[in-house]
């Protein structure tokens, strides 16, 4: 199939593009960013810049872009994988017309999406859920705060990466706007074991799964921040849950969660990314990661027990603290995600990668992992949006 990817400045792309490669597709890209991960990459046949999907609040550029490339190139199958699928899901009525589009309307994933929404989306399922809130007034949130302190979490009803998530009472200020057009939810806090998901689904039917622990994060402690470090959590009870709530929604495309594993309780999610995540790190050279994509009925595929995945220079970084004496070792028999000796490009590129994300972050005034995703994030139907946003 001759297949498009948006999204190129993620290593999970970089991932997906040389699975569908290795399996005989011919892989095309569309990015925003001038600078991204799979510049170069022999996976890639070739790479188009579109605009970026916040530069008009419909994301009409974004989608008229990405036509036109479908267009040009025949394009069989539109795969999103960042924040851009919001932007996707918002303009099939631009793109599905062209060719498969790998992801549901916005209608259906903005339930996911919105935390407050997946909290009572999953009772409905019958699955246990952290008791979660919406607050819409500043005064409210600061009063739940001094009364239930530790208790709980606050985070965005739309938000990712859990940066804007706070746990202690004294980040509050932090809280700049709380008001209908951007809501906050306060969520029970969960005290086990933090897992995360990868997924992929048709009509409700998973054809891929993969599951780890947040063992090494980018942050001060473990489990706070973005995984680093992807070693397969072959657990039924997790397949169990995302197969049943996946059944439930009769979800198709990409979907992960971040769940716990709560003593005395299983099971439990406190949110949903509906497209793709580090997850498919876990399946390296494995065929079954690009079949999940093309064949409904594939069998499920799960990741083999020795699979071990990191993203190098974070490890680097965050690796000797988190992990003390095992850090060589489990340095040593994880494979970074970006290195491959066919395909060395992405490796040489990642600084300039990097580089990219510090002038937007200073263009901005933001950091530079808020600066990954400003000009594609989606934060609901009631977010203004930021129509200008620079490329």
């Amino acid at each position: 199939m001759r297949v498009l990817l948006t999204g190129a400045r993620a290593p999970v792309t970089l991932e997906l593009a040389r699975a569908f490669h290795a399996s005989g597709h011919e892989v095309f890209v569309a990015e925003s960013f001038r600078v991204h991960l799979l510049r170069g990459s022999r996976a890639v046949r070739r790479s188009y810049r579109v605009p970026a999907p916040r530069r008009d609040r419909d994301a009409r550029a974004f989608a008229e872009g990405l036509r036109d490339v479908i267009r040009r190139e025949s394009i069989e199958l539109l795969v999103p994988t960042c924040e851009e699928t919001f932007h996707v899901a918002r303009r099939l009525d631009v793109l599905a017309p062209q060719t498969r589009v790998f992801a549901m309307s916005i209608d259906a994933l903005t339930p996911l999406h919105d935390k407050h929404a997946f909290a009572k989306r999953t009772l409905a399922a019958g699955l246990d859920a952290p008791a979660t809130e919406r607050v819409t007034d500043r005064e409210l949130l600061a009063r739940i705060v001094r009364e239930r302190g530790p208790e709980v979490v606050l985070k965005p009803a739309f938000s990712r990466f859990a940066s804007n998530a706070i746990v202690s009472p004294r980040d509050l200020a932090r809280v700049d706007d709380v008001n209908e057009t951007r809501a906050w939810v306060v969520q029970e806090r969960l005290r086990g074991t933090p897992i995360a998901t990868f997924s992929i689904a048709h009509e409700g039917r998973l054809t891929l799964h993969s599951a780890y622990a947040l063992e090494v994060t980018a942050g001060p402690r473990s489990g706070e921040g973005s995984a680093i470090l992807f070693r397969p959590l072959l657990d039924p009870r997790v397949e169990a849950w995302v197969a049943a709530f996946v059944a439930r929604e009769r979800f198709t495309g990409q979907v992960a969660f971040d769940l716990f594993d709560v003593p005395g309780r299983g099971i439990l999610a406190i949110e949903c990314n509906p497209r793709a995540t580090s997850g498919a790190h876990l399946f390296r050279g494995d065929p079954s990661l690009p079949r999940a994509y093309v064949d409904p009925h594939a069998p499920l595929a799960r990741p083999r027990a020795t699979a071990s995945a990191m993203l190098a220079l974070p490890m680097w970084l965050y690796g000797p603290r988190q992990l003390g004496a095992s850090f060589v070792s489990t340095l040593s028999a994880s494979r970074d995600v970006a290195w491959d000796r066919h395909d060395p490009a992405a490796t040489l590129v990642q600084i300039a990668t990097a580089g990219e994300l510090v002038r937007r972050a200073i263009a901005h005034r933001c950091s530079p992992l808020a600066a990954s995703t400003i000009d594609i994030e989606w934060n609901g139907p009631r977010d203004p949006g930021a129509p200008e946003v620079s490329s």
